[in-house]
């Protein structure tokens, strides 16, 4: 596989990842920690998240 290729693969993953995030930081039952382990993503990227989408929990 070419490497643009796999990268686009990868950047697409981390979308979907983010998605998924976003969906569970709505929720509002699941902390962050628990977000960033099923989404594999880190908790600052999650925490990002929730700012950029104003879904600080209060």
């Amino acid at each position: 596989m070419c490497k643009s290729m796999e990268e686009a693969m990868i950047e697409t993953r981390k979308m979907e990842d983010a998605v998924i995030a976003l969906n569970m930081l709505k929720k509002g039952k699941f902390s962050f920690d628990e977000i960033a382990e099923c989404c594999n993503l880190t908790v600052e990227e999650v925490t990002e998240l929730a700012k950029d989408y104003n879904l600080m929990p209060v």
